[in-house]
């Protein structure tokens, strides 16, 4: 791997809340050198980017790449593009594929498919229970040893109490988080949030508590056990105040919400459109305004996006039978900072917090989500002044599932570099 020098652009450290104008050099996939100005003749390679935003590499907590066994609407590849063009230089893809993720072998899998593709860093969930049916704990430490970052049902509440407490105390010495997708699914049998809308539009809804109940419930296991508890894409004001007093009790949890909370509500769904039709739903604008404000706060400690890639044919069904989820993470970067911070809700610090040395601290990984000499070059360049539409043709996505085409957005993504390899977005767009 050549040497690299990167020149000229603005770099932001989150983690130290400083920004400044410096050259990076890059050699053999680590940052050996950052200075006010480096020779060119430091490197055969020089990367001019003045008037860019370099970014540690943003980090993926959360997503679906559908492989194996729905290949036909995402791949590894596929989902990894879409990241590298989204800035994201490693992603943790969840297991609730067909199979799922829950032994040895198939983690092994997904780590054979990272290897051969050589394009982003994918991290393998793998599930709490023995195929994700509820009933039996999976084989945890022999998947952690092959390379399972952290654990989960996603897509299903483990509603055995006494396996999630089992679970949580295997989280302690695996040091790897139980990652709670906390729905209470007697209580969450509908298709949007239960409220105001769903009453005039006639469908059956999913009340907060549905959430509330698991989430308490999840919470109370962690403090019980001291194990390491990581709530899944928060959607209600409530769950986010049991998380807040949960770590002002000294309980051992992190969160996540997803870039759709963040910035839609149920008042989307007037319009019938599936593709805003996810799980859990879309809540009311005193949800969203609390979940800003946890971020803010540190209450979640992340936003990942959840990306769920379904077919045109699946999205275009009744609204009842449409699979809920939408895409994002090509575009969850200039999503948020069209709608939340160049409106003034977050500050760009906070964006940068979630997705970048927050995540990486939970993974145990801390030097991916810093700029520092020494270690590991994983980067984001940003044009931050960029002004784009989103297009059908630029989705680098098998699916489109999408509810903003044709949005304007803000702040595009030249490059992304993973470990000291380079990838121009112009490029994997053709």
């Amino acid at each position: 791997m050549s040497r690299i020098l990167i020149r000229g652009g603005t770099l932001y450290d989150p983690k130290k809340r400083t920004e400044g104008r410096y050259d990076l050099l890059i050699d053999k996939g680590r940052i050996v050198k950052i200075s006010d100005q480096i020779p060119s003749t430091e490197a055969p390679t020089v990367l001019n980017v003045k008037g860019l935003a370099i970014f540690p590499g943003f980090i993926d907590l959360h997503a679906h790449f559908r492989e194996p066994g729905e290949e036909h609407k995402e791949d590894l590849e596929s989902g990894s593009r879409s990241a590298l063009a989204g800035g994201f230089v490693a992603v943790c893809v969840m297991p609730n594929t067909r199979p799922p993720l829950s032994d040895r072998s198939r983690i092994e899998y997904i780590r054979s498919r990272e290897e051969e593709l050589r394009l982003i860093k994918i991290l393998p969930v793998g599930t709490i229970t023995k195929e994700r049916v509820g009933k039996e704990l999976a084989e945890l430490l022999e998947m952690r040893d092959a390379g399972a970052v952290a654990f989960s049902d996603d897509g299903a509440w483990v509603a055995d109490g006494a396996l999630m407490r089992h679970a949580l105390e295997y989280s302690r010495w695996l040091h790897a988080p139980i990652v709670s997708h906390a729905e209470d699914p007697t209580l969450a049998r509908g298709v949007m949030h239960e409220g105001e809308v769903s009453d005039v539009l006639g469908l059956k809804g999913r009340p907060r508590i549905s959430e509330d109940v698991a989430v308490f419930r999840d919470l109370a296991l962690a403090e019980l056990t001291g194990g390491y508890l990581h709530v899944a894409h928060v959607s209600s004001y409530s769950a986010a105040r049991l998380i807040q007093e949960a770590k002002q009790r000294g309980v051992h949890v992190t969160a996540e919400v997803t870039p759709h909370h963040l910035t839609f509500t149920d008042e989307r769904l007037r319009s019938f459109d599936t593709c805003y039709k996810v799980n859990p739903p879309l809540r009311e604008e005193q949800d969203r305004r609390a979940l800003i404000e946890a971020l803010k706060e540190g209450v979640i400690d992340v936003v990942a996006t959840d990306h769920a890639p379904h077919t045109d044919f699946e999205k275009e069904a009744d609204f009842l039978q449409a699979p809920p989820g939408m895409i994002g993470i090509q575009w969850a970067f200039a999503q948020l900072y069209t709608f939340l911070v160049l409106t003034g809700e977050v500050d760009l610090w906070t964006l940068l917090d979630a997705l970048t040395w927050k995540p990486a601290k939970i993974l145990g990984e801390p030097q991916w989500g810093q700029i520092e000499e020494g270690y590991p070059a994983h980067l984001t360049l940003v044009d931050l002044q960029h002004e784009w539409v989103l297009e059908e043709r630029r989705i680098l996505s098998k699916s489109k599932n999408t509810p903003l085409l044709g949005e304007k957005l803000r702040g595009w993504v030249r490059w992304t570099m993973v470990a000291g390899k380079l990838f121009s977005v112009d490029d994997l767009l053709g």
